[in-house]
């Protein structure tokens, strides 16, 4: 690395400060959740205008796919806005990534974030005020899916499993192409050691992916572990031969990814087999493509002149509305004559100004009648049956049990889901529930003319 770089790791253990130097990675400073009043002390004997760089590794994080029309430009860079707006509470910790075609004029887009950024911003503004040069804010899951050595694991879609401080990290890759991430916090290396867990989480994860529909149910989605394969409980035996047998598990050394060793303020080595040190390494060489910016979580990224036109158009568009605003406008037919050329009735003396009259073809607004909110829909990802008897079903990437739901399974050559209260209805993967109420009724149709009544007298009619 040409020029050193202060690093930061986030996660929900804290933040951790390093630094490298010929020796490997070397961690400078810890603090706790909570600690952000002491790490903004310590900065303070920073250098500003130090530049620095943060990794964030957070299980809070979606990943929503979404087919799309496609388009180029300005068009796709506000398609891409928009969804990220739906999908994300702050767009700005959200990222829209390509990963391939799906159809005629359709492409298939990755949304990838942060649900909840408030256990980022107290370091991230703790950094800012130090006066730091923060370069850019870089998800684990995408630094996992670049660091992998092609020969290193089996082509094609596969599972990419790291252990960190924080807990294992399961990642879905293609090629270095990143699908979706899970990070299961109480499943860590120590833990691994002396539990098959971690093959449990990674079975799960397997079934969730495969219950989404995106890849082929047949896909073999081969798994490579980097860590030591005698650092870790062994798997299970395979099941008998009608059961399906797992896929084969690969184990890389870390050692594959960086030979840099990581080491705390006192220069003793850290757990062997984490993946912390690789990440960081990762940070420190990512491409300008990964992560978020200063300039896409602030705002300011817009050029000068590109501001100053902006606020132009803003001003102009806001005078717009101020001079059309200030000119009354009426429906057509209804514009009110001057009253002073309006003469008044014979009948009234001068100076009288004539009644009022009520208008008989605009009627009154009708009373707001209060609806009651409907609950939220829910997109139904995907159904799992386990092997013990009990069913579960994602929603909205949450894993519910079957039996705290108003749905029940129906078991069909094709898995479906019934509501309780609707037992008809099938609800298949793809499907939110509960589904979107009615729109509003269709506005009744006027009354016609009454029916024409003609009375005769003395044979004439009146």
């Amino acid at each position: 690395m040409r020029r050193r770089l202060l690093l930061f790791s986030v996660d929900a253990l804290g933040l951790e400060s390093w630094h490298m130097d010929k020796n490997g990675i070397v961690r400078v400073a810890a603090f706790a959740p909570g600690e952000d009043a002491a790490f903004a002390t310590w900065l303070a004997g920073r250098r500003r205008g130090e530049a620095c760089r943060m990794v964030v590794n957070l299980a809070d994080e979606s990943f929503e796919v979404e087919d799309l029309p496609r388009v180029r430009g300005a068009d796709r860079r506000a398609l891409h806005a928009r969804r990220l707006g739906a999908w994300f509470p702050r767009p700005a910790f959200a990222h829209a990534h390509l990963i391939g075609a799906a159809g005629a004029g359709l492409e298939r887009v990755l949304f990838s974030g942060l649900n909840r950024p408030e256990q980022l911003e107290p370091w991230r503004e703790a950094v800012l005020a130090a006066g730091l040069r923060l370069e850019r804010i870089v998800p684990a899951a995408q630094l996992i899916a670049g660091l992998i050595p092609p020969l290193a694991s089996p082509p094609g879609h596969q599972l990419l499993v790291v252990f960190t401080r924080a807990g294992m990290r399961i990642c879905e890759v293609h090629g270095k192409t990143l699908h979706f991430s899970r990070l299961v916090g109480q499943c860590t290396l120590a833990n691994a050691r002396r539990s098959t867990q971690w093959t449990d989480e990674i079975a799960l994860t397997r079934s969730y992916i495969l219950a989404r529909g995106r890849i082929s149910a047949d896909t073999p989605l081969a798994v490579t572990v980097v860590a030591p394969a005698d650092a870790l409980a062994p798997p299970p035996a395979a099941p008998a031969p009608p059961d399906p047998a797992p896929p084969p598990i690969h184990f890389i050394s870390p050692a594959r990814i960086t030979t840099l060793r990581a080491s705390d303020e006192n220069g003793a080595p850290l757990a062997d087999g984490e993946f912390g040190a690789a990440l960081l390494h990762g940070l420190s060489r990512a491409p300008a493509a990964l992560g978020w910016t200063l300039e896409s979580v602030t705002g300011t990224g817009l050029p000068r002149l590109a501001r100053h036109r902006a606020a132009l158009l803003a001003s102009a568009l806001v005078l717009t509305g101020l001079a059309l605003g200030a000119r009354p406008w009426w429906p057509p037919g209804q514009r009110p004559r001057d009253a002073a050329a309006t003469p008044p009735p014979p009948d009234l003396p001068q100076g009288t100004s004539p009644p009022l009259l009520a208008d008989k073809d605009v009627a009154s607004p009708a009373a707001p009648r209060p609806e009651a909110a409907a609950a939220m829909p829910r997109r139904i990802d995907g159904i799992l049956r386990r092997p013990d008897g009990r069913d579960f079903i994602w929603l909205d990437g949450s894993l519910v049990e079957l039996e705290r739901t108003s749905l029940t399974l129906v078991p069909t050559p094709v898995l479906s889901l019934a509501p309780q209260a609707a037992p008809h209805l099938r609800l298949h993967p793809g499907d939110y529930w509960p589904p979107a109420g009615p729109g509003p009724a269709s506005p009744a149709e006027a009354p016609g003319p009454g029916p024409i009544r003609i009375h005769a007298r003395h044979g004439e009619p009146r």
